[in-house]
């Protein structure tokens, strides 16, 4: 493959499909709060090309086991669908999330060893409809 300039390559870059507005990218968050002060946990997310993107879920380790977790990751699966995602895609480490989200419905697509180092990297999807 011939080398190109950076002139070039940017002509490329902007050669690159136009997407419907339903394909934008929609960022959002889902938080999980007791009152104005206080909040027990949330999730990033992003949804495009018909796909909900899990980021981030964080929940305080005094917070798990109750059902908070399941219910936000169901509310940003539910603002998804309304955005006409049909999957939800994510990945979590070896020592973060697995079995959650695969109690949750979410299954394994592939696995990264050694990312990082000593430990795996997790790639799970899940059919919103």
């Amino acid at each position: 493959m011939p080398k190109l300039s950076a002139k070039e390559s940017l002509i490329l870059i902007k050669q690159a499909p136009e997407l419907e507005p339903d394909d934008a990218e929609v960022r959002f968050f889902v938080f999980a709060k007791v009152d104005a002060d206080e909040m027990k946990g949330g999730i990033r997310a992003s949804s495009y090309w018909i796909r909900l993107h899990i980021e981030l879920l964080w929940l305080p380790e005094a917070c798990r086991n109750q059902g908070i977790g399941k219910l936000v990751v169901e509310t940003a699966e539910n603002s998804a669908r309304q955005n006409h995602c049909e999957k939800a895609l994510l990945q979590t480490t070896s020592w973060q999330a697995k079995p959650f989200y695969e109690k949750n419905g979410y299954k394994l697509l592939a696995t990264l060893e050694h990312r990082p180092k000593g430990h795996a990297t997790h790639y799970l999807n899940k059919t919103l409809f």
